[in-house]
């Protein structure tokens, strides 16, 4: 978050609302036959990570959340979510 708030001249605690304001949509309802997801958790710092779940045939992110940490049971959270 830090390289984000120095790249748009603005503090973390501003960079960390717009991200918690772009989850706040309501998700869509998708229908898909079949799917590739690839999953891939990316740190901003220590203890702030995105974990992305992304369909790499309908080329669409299924799910973006924030994480403090990284586990199998988060992934398999997400993949029940969907």
């Amino acid at each position: 978050m830090q390289e984000l708030a120095q790249r748009f001249s603005c503090s973390r605690k501003t960079i960390a609302r717009y991200l918690k304001q772009a989850q706040l949509r309501e998700p869509e309802q998708r229908h898909f036959s079949s799917v590739n997801i690839i999953m891939d958790t990316t740190y901003f710092g220590r203890k702030f990570g995105v974990m992305v779940l992304y369909d790499s045939i309908s080329r669409q992110a299924l799910s973006v959340s924030e994480v403090k940490s990284e586990s199998n049971a988060l992934y398999r959270q997400a993949i029940r979510e969907l």
